[in-house]
Parts: C-alpha cells; sequence; structure tokens
C-alpha cells in the first residue's frame, strides 16, 4: 500500500520482475494470472477491457498512465468482482472414525487411500488421521482428482469434498 511513497519510483519499478515472472509486458495481465483471474495470457488480455471500464466508472480524475497500472487499482477491480459461492457439501463416506487425532483443529485437509474393507484418510505428510467403513458412492478409483477436508465438531465427523 506504501511501496511507491516509499521507494519515490514509479509502479513499472513494482512490475518490473513480475512482467518477466508472467512473460508479458503488461502488468495488468501479469496480475490477473498472479491472482488466478485467468489460466492464460490471452485470457487475462481479455479481460483488460473489463478492467478499463470498471476503471472508468470509479475514477474520480481523469485516468491517465500511472492509474492503468497501478496494483492498488487492480486489487480494489478485483474486490469489486461478484464472488462465487463455494459449495462444500457433505457426502456419505460411511461410518467414520479418527485414528491418528484427538480432532481439536477441528478441520484437516486429507486425502483418501482406497482399502479393501474401507478407506484410510491420510493427510500430506502420510499419517493416518480417519478410517471411514464402507467406501460409499462418491469415491472412484482416481480419488486423487479430488480434494477432502474431514470436519470435526462435537463427536460428528465428516468428510467433505472441497474440490
Amino acid at each position: 500500500a506504501v511501496w511507491k511513497e516509499t521507494t519515490g519510483l514509479p509502479w513499472f519499478g513494482f512490475w518490473a520482475k513480475e512482467l518477466l515472472r508472467w512473460g508479458t509486458l503488461d502488468p495488468f495481465v501479469a496480475f490477473a494470472q498472479a491472482q488466478g483471474l485467468a489460466k492464460t495470457r490471452d485470457k487475462a488480455m481479455a479481460r483488460r477491457p473489463e478492467f478499463d471500464t470498471w476503471l472508468e466508472e470509479v475514477a474520480e480524475e481523469e485516468v491517465n498512465a500511472e492509474d492503468l497500472i497501478d496494483p492498488q487499482r487492480f486489487l480494489q477491480w478485483q474486490q469489486s468482482l461478484p464472488r462465487r459461492e463455494i459449495t462444500r457439501t457433505p457426502e456419505d463416506f460411511g461410518e467414520i472414525e479418527l485414528t491418528g487425532t484427538t480432532g481439536q483443529l477441528g478441520r484437516y485437509h486429507v486425502i483418501p487411500v482406497l482399502e479393501e474393507d474401507g478407506v484410510n484418510w491420510i493427510d500430506a505428510s502420510g499419517f493416518s488421521l480417519a478410517k471411514s467403513i464402507g467406501q460409499g458412492t462418491s469415491i472412484n478409483t482416481k480419488p486423487f482428482r479430488r480434494d477432502y477436508d474431514l470436519v470435526v465438531s462435537n463427536k460428528n465427523l465428516e468428510i467433505e469434498k472441497v474440490f
């Protein structure tokens, strides 16, 4: 927020490294890709008119060249975008019991490991946190293509599909 005032440099000095990193000459394109607003440079360039229109609408004074590369303006624009609601629905994975945790943290990112009698839910370092008996209908033969959370609340255990 105070980079420009602190350094006394123009915004281009702020962007030099990011432009090289993202392989573009447009700071907006680098921003859009860095923030996950576009997966490719072409898709990021296609969003530029959307930002320009927004900037014209909210600018109190005439838009100048600095406004077009001001990262604070980019952030304001991003915050003005409608937010996608992320829905997380509990799945039926059978009866779940904790195996390697007390559940004190409440939510754990877990990875399913299919076994003959159910699913072993492990954390990223390979420690078993829970086990479910009967795999339910939600896990197919490629469970690694989804993200799951183990949710512990008031002795209730649920596995939620996150992605």
